[in-house]
C-alpha cells in the first residue's frame, strides 16, 4: 500500500485500538521519510484526526524529532509491538485480590490470564462478558453510576490512562469514576500506561486542548503506575523520555 493510501486509512479509522493505530501510522510515515514537507504535513494532519490518541502524537513526535525519520517509525512501530505492559500488569497484581478496572482492553487481557483475581469491571458490560467466558474467573459488571458500590472492598483499583505526562493522566468517564471513588474509599489505584501513552508535558497539554471534555486527574490521584518496565511509583512511572517534544506538533 502506497504511503499516502495507507494515511487516509489511518486518518478514516474511528475506535481503532490506538496503539495498532499508531503502528499503521508509523509504517506509513516510513515511507515519506525522505521528504521533510509531506512528513511535518501528514504527522500534523494525523493529530488533527485523532487528537486524542496519544500513541499517534507519540510517533508523530518521534519521527519528526528523529535526525533518521525512517529509522525512528520502524523503532516506534517495533516498541508498540513487543508493549510487556500487559505481562507486567499481570504479574504486579496481587494473589487472590478484589480488582475493579475500567473498559481497558489491556487492563482485561492482564487479567484474563489471572483466574485467581475476582474482578468487577466498571463501565461496559461487553468486557465483564467476555471475561465470564473464561473459566475460574468470578466477574460482575457494574455501571459507571455504581463505580462506589464496586470499589468497596477491592484490593486495587486499575485503569488505563488515554494519555499522561509527568503532572497526570486523561481517562475516559467510566475509569475516572474508579478513580475517584476509590480515591475516597482508600483503595489504592493504579494506572496502566504502555508505549505511546506517556508524552512530554507541552504534548500532553495540546492533546487535551484539541480534546473536549477529557477527564484528566493530577498524580494526586493514583498511587501507582504500570508500564513496559513494571510498578512504580508516580513520579518515577511517568518520568518517561523516550519522546521528544517538536514544536510545530504542539501549535
Amino acid at each position: 500500500m502506497h504511503p499516502i493510501e495507507r494515511l487516509r486509512f489511518v486518518a478514516r479509522a474511528g475506535g481503532a485500538d490506538p496503539s495498532l493505530l499508531a503502528a499503521e501510522a508509523a509504517v506509513a510515515l516510513a515511507g515519506l521519510a525522505h521528504d521533510p514537507r509531506a512528513l511535518l504535513t501528514s504527522t500534523k494532519r494525523l493529530v488533527e484526526f485523532h487528537p486524542g490518541c496519544a500513541p499517534l502524537w507519540w510517533v508523530a513526535a518521534r519521527v519528526l524529532g528523529a535526525v533518521d525519520a525512517a529509522e525512528a517509525a520502524r523503532e516506534s512501530v517495533a516498541m508498540l509491538d513487543d508493549d510487556p505492559t500487559c505481562d507486567e500488569l499481570a504479574a504486579a497484581l496481587p494473589g487472590g485480590a478484589a480488582v475493579v478496572c475500567g473498559p481497558s482492553p489491556l487492563v482485561v487481557a492482564a487479567v484474563a490470564t489471572r483466574p485467581d483475581l475476582t474482578v468487577r469491571v466498571v463501565g461496559a458490560s461487553s468486557f465483564a462478558e467476555g471475561l465470564r467466558a473464561l473459566a475460574g474467573h468470578e466477574v460482575t459488571g457494574w455501571s459507571a453510576g455504581e463505580a462506589r458500590a464496586a470499589v468497596s472492598g477491592a484490593r486495587v483499583a486499575v485503569v488505563e490512562a488515554r494519555a499522561a505526562c509527568p503532572g497526570g493522566c486523561v481517562l475516559d468517564g467510566p475509569s475516572a469514576a474508579v478513580a475517584r471513588e476509590a480515591r475516597d474509599c482508600g483503595v489504592p489505584v493504579w494506572i496502566a500506561a504502555g508505549v505511546g501513552r506517556v508524552l512530554p508535558g507541552v504534548l500532553f497539554d495540546a492533546l487535551v486542548r484539541r480534546s473536549p471534555g477529557s477527564c484528566v486527574l493530577g498524580t494526586d490521584a493514583f498511587d501507582g503506575i504500570v508500564g513496559p518496565h513494571g510498578w512504580r511509583g508516580p513520579a518515577e512511572g511517568l518520568d518517561r523520555r523516550d519522546c521528544p517534544a517538536p514544536p510545530e506538533l504542539a501549535r
